[in-house]
């Protein structure tokens, strides 16, 4: 069991509509200290503390940024484009958040889980959501994990290494969480 941690995870759960098309980086100092992506159109779902970073930064430790993509950004499947394009869509923002906001001494990282077993992607192998022939695909890609499935707490894991003191100089990383996925 992890010890009780409070990550900012901004853009769990993906569901983004960008408005505007404004750098992050033009988003002046005062704002920052305001709300950081107030430019930004977002549904983030689940706000973790979102005071958290911005009362670090603003005593001077900076702070941590970590979102949540998923293996099918570096690995798509068949049938899965608008998923696989909006997984590599927040790799790529989180990078240019590491770069824009290195100077306030914020870290931006990415966990990129593989396949997961929750109750959701069960129903989805049984058949249950996609088609039969779906589903199939699903299950022999899931056979072929080196490690097996991966659980909800290797993600919460791999999320609560990025806000360590001692990852304080991570950034702009990539963390896959897929039990050996990439490899198959």
């Amino acid at each position: 069991m992890l010890p009780f941690f409070n990550p900012l995870v901004f853009f769990q759960g993906l569901s983004i509509g960008i408005q505007d098309d404004k750098a992050l980086r033009s988003i002046d100092n005062e704002r920052l200290e305001l709300d950081p992506f107030e430019d930004l159109d977002v549904d983030i779902g689940d706000k973790r503390n979102p005071l958290g970073p911005r009362r670090n930064h603003r005593a001077g430790n900076g702070g941590r940024i970590v979102t949540i993509a998923s293996s099918a950004a570096l690995r798509p499947y068949k049938w899965r484009s608008h998923y696989a394009a909006s997984k590599l869509g927040i790799i790529a923002l989180t990078r240019v958040a590491a770069l824009e906001f290195a100077e306030h001494k914020i870290t931006a990282n990415i966990v990129a889980p593989g396949p997961t077993d929750t109750e959701n992607r069960r129903l989805q192998s049984s058949g249950g959501i996609d088609n039969e022939k779906e589903a199939a695909e699903m299950r022999a890609r899931e056979a072929r994990i080196p490690l097996g499935m991966v659980k909800p707490e290797d993600i919460a894991n791999a999320v609560h290494h990025f806000t360590l003191p001692a990852s304080g100089h991570v950034t702009a990383q990539t963390m896959l969480v897929d039990g050996g996925v990439l490899m198959t």
